[in-house]
């Protein structure tokens, strides 16, 4: 879908301590992208809009979806045990028991102090004002990719005419802290998703029923957008601690 003043975009600025947006590891290796995925986001408005995971959700995965770092953050490993609490063994992986595994040990990555912002491009500007108005009144809590992962501040940013490209270049960088700016020249990167992309990505979901879990390829591009406004933009709920004690 090209870029016009026909389409509408909604954006959402997603960050947090910790955002984790698994893409092919399970069990003992949990890994992340490095960047929000489509299937996590999706997830995200599936269940801001109230959704049982069993429900279509193919008008949701029509949507274009793209995305801006602004701050790419840190990779995170974790360092994680499981077991059962009465001490029993676990199974392997082949489903065998055995005495001695009682534990396993598993790695979980995450990005630490990341920010993207996030656009939903489509052509049925009722469809994302509900969701708009769905971040701002969900019916069950977003996280950032997992459910230990809370968001930090407002998630939504409301609807926007225009494509994604010409969207999210057009908002001031949300990578600071309030009166920071980038360096001059500085540009950011962009993730887009272009049928005529020349990369390839399998993060579309096509059910969240976890018996019936699968996922689709799509195409993107990536990009390098210079902004129109280097300086921060507003930072939604920034809490200023020092404030509390008169500094």
């Amino acid at each position: 879908m090209p870029d016009g003043h026909a389409e509408r975009t909604l954006v959402l600025r997603l960050a947090g301590p910790l955002q984790s947006w698994g893409l092919t590891g399970q069990f003992i290796e949990r890994d992340t992208a490095s960047h929000p995925t489509k299937s996590g986001v999706i997830g995200m408005l599936a269940a801001a809009l109230g959704r049982a995971r069993g429900e279509d959700i193919s008008d949701l995965t029509a949507l274009r979806f793209g995305v801006r770092v602004d701050r790419p953050g840190v990779l995170l490993r974790d360092y994680h045990t499981i077991s059962h609490h009465d001490g029993t063994p676990m199974r392997s992986a082949d489903g065998k028991l055995t005495a001695a595994n009682t534990t396993k040990i598993t790695h979980r990555y995450y990005l630490s102090d990341a920010v993207f912002l996030v656009g939903l491009n489509g052509s049925d500007p009722a469809q994302l004002d509900e969701l708009s108005a769905a971040l701002r009144r969900p019916v069950y809590a977003p996280f950032l990719g997992r459910k230990s992962c809370v968001p930090a501040g407002r998630i939504d940013l409301g609807v926007h005419d225009g494509g994604l490209v010409d969207v999210l270049s057009g908002f001031a960088w949300h990578g600071g802290i309030p009166g920071g700016h980038q360096r001059p020249g500085d540009k950011l990167h962009l993730i887009v998703e272009d049928t005529g992309g020349a990369d390839l990505i399998t993060d579309v979901p096509t059910n969240f029923d976890p018996k019936r879990r699968g996922f689709q390829s799509r195409r993107i591009n990536h990009l390098r957008v210079a902004l129109a406004d280097p300086t921060t933009g507003e930072q939604p709920d920034f809490h200023d601690l020092f404030s509390l004690i008169g500094w």
